[in-house]
């Protein structure tokens, strides 16, 4: 009897997990087109420095997205549905399939289905986990953990931090002591010094 009482509560949790994740998202859809600067910060045992780029994202529906770096250098990625291009002036255009890119096929499915409110896609992809604060501005974290061994190998984990409506950075965990964060927003502007991923989590994880 109690271990009934206990399926049936774990079975009630987990729907309300569920109607808050759709509720979330349904409150992070946004109309395509729609634009938004960003910065990315990398970090890895290879380099001394983390590697900063920045510049902005572009949403122009399901399976469109460009991400335009401006500083420190100038590049133009465009993905529409598998296929992606990458463009630099001077030279000759790189075209590649999302199939051979898992962390950027990640990236793309995971973003495109926030901005497009689509929680099945998300499902379909990932396990979906919602951390949710009742503090003034709601702060909340959205971890995504791929389902497919080898994406998960290749991408690790993805942590959405926010707060309301707004989506704040997108962090994830690419392979032991190497990560990426990528700050949106208001969140990209006067970067925290110097950059650590310490630093960079609190500045994801407060509420403006």
């Amino acid at each position: 009897m109690l271990a009934a009482g206990a399926l049936v509560l774990a079975q009630a949790v987990t729907a309300r997990a569920a109607d808050d994740v759709e509720a979330l998202l349904a409150r992070l859809a946004r109309p395509a087109p729609d634009a938004i600067g960003f910065a990315e910060v990398r970090f890895s045992p290879l380099v001394e420095q983390p590697l900063l780029v920045s510049g902005r994202l572009e949403y122009a529906g399901p399976g469109r997205l460009s991400r335009i770096v401006s500083s420190p250098y100038e590049e133009r990625t465009d993905i529409v549905g598998d296929e992606v291009r990458v463009s630099r002036e001077g030279e000759r255009d790189r075209r590649f399939s999302l199939r051979r890119a898992p962390e950027l096929r990640g990236l793309l499915t995971s973003f495109g289905a926030i901005l497009a409110g689509d929680a099945d896609a998300l499902e379909e992809n990932f396990s979906l986990s919602l951390a949710d604060s009742e503090l003034p501005g709601r702060a909340w974290v959205l971890s995504l953990q791929p389902k497919a061994e080898r994406l998960r190998d290749r991408l690790g984990s993805i942590r959405v931090h926010g707060s309301a409506d707004r989506v704040a950075c997108i962090a994830m965990g690419l392979r032991p002591e190497e990560s990426s964060v990528i700050l949106l927003g208001e969140k990209a502007e006067d970067l925290p010094q110097p950059l650590t991923p310490e630093a960079l989590e609190a500045r994801c994880s407060a509420i403006d």
